[in-house]
């Protein structure tokens, strides 16, 4: 019996089809072109400030380690929060308007020019119970905020800063000019905020 398997080879810019037999021993044969060794660069100071905000190799390994260490506690505790979130919207049921789930997923998807209409609407339709699932969390969250006084003060939005600088190894005032500019000064007061919501979420719970 003959077993034609389709292996196709590329050779001088034209393409050969071989046949294997079932049941036979056949011999292949291969050359080296070459071999490319990569080359990475030396872990020194200089790296450190080119891959982010760190002054030096010692500051840039200290905050890894420290990355590493937390990645399971975030795990575990974004999974915790996930199942808060859910209680909450579960025990609070409401609906929210078609053009607001809209926008959201306009946002979400990114739509290339010529793209098959049929295809997007699916992708939006299959999108749309995560877009109403981020808008409800994020709507809760904000309420939260707003009825429990969560507002984070300017004190704990330079507390944040002091903290981050250190593990960074840069100065804080310099942090704080570099986040202004980027207007990340807002999100870091509102993930402050949050922090306290679920806080609380955890202590009414009692899971906390």
């Amino acid at each position: 019996m003959r077993l034609l398997l389709g292996r196709r080879q590329r050779r001088r810019g034209k393409v050969f089809r071989h046949e294997i037999v079932v049941g036979t021993q056949q011999r292949l044969h291969i050359r080296l072109e070459g071999v490319e060794e990569q080359i990475l660069p030396e872990l020194d100071d200089g790296l450190a400030r080119k891959v982010g905000d760190f002054e030096s190799r010692e500051a840039l390994e200290r905050a890894v380690r420290e990355d590493l260490g937390r990645h399971h506690e975030e795990e575990a505790e974004g999974r915790l929060r996930g199942k808060l979130l859910e209680a909450v919207i579960d025990a609070n049921p409401f609906s929210l308007p078609r053009a607001l789930v809209d926008r959201y997923l306009d946002g979400m998807i990114e739509v290339p020019e010529g793209a098959d209409q049929e295809r997007v609407r699916e992708a939006r339709a299959e999108l749309a119970p995560l877009a109403e699932r981020r808008l409800k969390e994020q709507l809760i969250l904000d309420h939260l905020v707003e009825r429990q006084g969560f507002a984070t003060t300017e004190e704990e939005i330079s507390s944040e800063i002091e903290r981050l600088a250190e593990r960074r190894g840069v100065k804080a005032p310099d942090l704080r000019r570099r986040l202004a500019r980027e207007d990340a000064l807002e999100t870091i007061g509102r993930n402050l905020a949050v922090e306290k919501v679920f806080e609380y979420l955890k202590k009414e719970s009692g899971v906390g």
